[in-house]
């Protein structure tokens, strides 16, 4: 009879682990999220591997950010020529790192811990990136939550940490026109604003330089054209 029960006793106890160990990652997120298959998980990993680098990409806009208990700071942006990208600064702004990985939309970044959270519009995949680069793991989030989920992060444009806000903020010439942002700005409990991440003068620069690129080649093409129909107007 005692053996019975002390069996019974540790199935319950399996059960009631197996059960936490399920939910867990749904716990840290917060919401409802479901286990993908071997076969989708690799597929995933495979076409999105991370690369670290502890250079910098200077010319970085972003569009989601998140800032950690500790102060950290993560950056994201989709690039068209290097991908998905993430920035991390530690608390003063200085830079730490930058994870790079194909990414065939847009996504949004959150802090876990010291752990990052990637939420992907394409396939509404969440993945759990260490600081060493490496996926932790990978779930997908139901379409109805993600929906949601996708428009809260989209419209958020505060972080509150410690009584401390952070805020994106456009200050590069023609960025009123994209959804990128060139700034991240730190407001401390008594008011003080100090600029944690500015890349208001390199956008500036590239966007001078394209804009003047762009417009010697409209001359040179109204050129080209003015000519031809001359000589074609002088053989009539």
């Amino acid at each position: 009879m005692r053996t019975d029960n002390c069996i019974r006793i540790i199935i319950l106890i399996l059960i009631f682990f197996c059960c936490n160990v399920s939910i867990a990652f749904a716990m840290t997120t917060d919401f409802k999220t479901e286990a993908l298959s071997k076969e989708v998980e690799s597929r995933f990993l495979e076409n999105t591997k991370v690369k670290v680098s502890n250079t910098e990409y200077k010319g970085m806009m972003f569009t989601t950010f998140d800032v950690s208990e500790g102060g950290d700071i993560a950056l994201g942006d989709l690039s068209d020529f290097k991908g998905g990208l993430i920035s991390v600064y530690d608390k003063d702004g200085n830079f730490r790192r930058m994870f790079s990985f194909q990414s065939a939309g847009e996504f949004h970044v959150k802090w876990v811990g010291d752990n990052l959270l990637v939420f992907f519009v394409r396939g509404y995949y969440i993945g759990r990136m260490s600081m060493e680069g490496k996926w932790l793991e990978v779930r997908r989030i139901p379409e109805n939550v993600a929906k949601e989920k996708w428009m809260q992060l989209t419209n958020e444009s505060i972080k509150t940490v410690g009584g401390v806000q952070y805020y994106k903020k456009n200050n590069a010439f023609m960025n009123f026109i994209e959804v990128s942002y060139s700034q991240l700005v730190k407001k401390e409990v008594n008011g003080n604003e100090i600029i944690l991440y500015d890349n208001s003068v390199i956008k500036n620069r590239d966007t001078i330089i394209g804009f003047t690129v762009a417009t010697l080649l409209t001359i040179f093409a109204v050129f080209v054209v003015i000519r031809i129909y001359r000589r074609k107007s002088d053989t009539i």
